[in-house]
C-alpha cells in the first residue's frame, strides 16, 4: 500500500503524467455521457426492433407488441422529461403508470410473463 502510494504521490503529482491522467479522466467522462444518451430509445419502432424477438419468445401478437412498446418508450419519455426539469422521477409511480397502461391489452397472466423478461429489454 505504501508503495502504491509513493507511486502516485511521485508519479502522478510531481511528473507531467498528471496531464495523461486528466486526459484519460475526460475521455471517460464524455464515453459515459455518450453511453448514458444511447440507452435511450428515439422511437417506438426501435423499442419494438431491439425487442421483437423477446416478445416473439413470450407469445406477444403483433398488436400486444406495439401497445408494449408504446408503453416503455412513453414511460422512458416521461422519466426523462422530468429528469431534464429538475423532478426527481418517482420509479414506484412510474412502474404504476406502466402497469396500467400494459393492463389495457394484457391479462396479469402476460404482464407476469413480460416482468420475467423485462430485465432482457435492449
Amino acid at each position: 500500500m505504501k508503495k502504491l502510494y509513493e507511486f502516485l504521490k511521485v508519479k502522478l503529482c510531481y511528473r507531467t503524467y498528471w496531464r495523461q491522467w486528466i486526459l484519460v479522466l475526460v475521455i471517460f467522462l464524455i464515453s459515459l455521457s455518450n453511453f448514458a444518451q444511447s440507452q435511450q430509445y428515439s422511437s417506438i419502432e426501435e423499442v419494438k426492433k431491439l425487442n421483437y424477438e423477446l416478445f416473439e419468445e413470450i407469445g406477444f401478437d403483433e398488436n400486444q407488441m406495439n401497445h408494449v412498446c408504446r408503453a416503455i418508450y412513453s414511460t422512458q419519455k416521461r422519466a426523462s422529461y422530468l429528469a431534464e426539469n429538475g423532478v426527481s422521477p418517482n420509479k414506484e409511480k412510474l412502474d404504476q403508470q406502466f402497469k396500467s397502461l400494459i393492463l389495457r391489452v394484457l391479462s396479469e397472466e402476460e404482464f407476469k410473463k413480460f416482468e420475467s423478461i423485462r430485465h432482457k429489454l435492449k
